[in-house]
């Protein structure tokens, strides 16, 4: 691998470890497949990333503006009921979250 590859994803790492220094990778995966889906219900992340159903909740309340009662998330989704079933949310990255796949589009345009 070349090494300006290498530090592509050094710098797509570090944006993810600026937002939390704890993130894991199935924390940095979900917020790629909202990011690529545009709109996707947990159930969707649940099965693209072979996720348990909880811990597929979890991790996409984990980028909701509020995480859990009294405890923060990271503000990057945004929430909205799917029209076709009001059972089902869906996440779409938000103004926050937008200029987070900015910052990492402008990491990686140079590849």
């Amino acid at each position: 691998m070349k090494e300006s590859k290498i530090k592509a994803v050094q710098e797509l790492l570090s944006i993810f470890k600026e937002l939390n220094p704890e993130m894991n990778v199935n924390m940095m995966l979900t917020f790629l497949e909202v990011a690529k889906e545009r709109g996707i219900s947990g159930i969707e992340v649940e099965h693209k990333l072979e996720l348990k159903h909880a811990t597929a909740a979890r991790l996409m309340r984990y980028f909701d503006k509020h995480q859990t009662q009294g405890k923060d998330g990271l503000d990057l989704f945004r929430v909205q009921l799917d029209p076709s079933d009001y059972k089902v949310k869906l996440r779409f990255l938000n103004e926050k979250g937008l200029l987070v796949l900015a910052r990492m589009d402008e990491a990686i345009k140079h590849l």
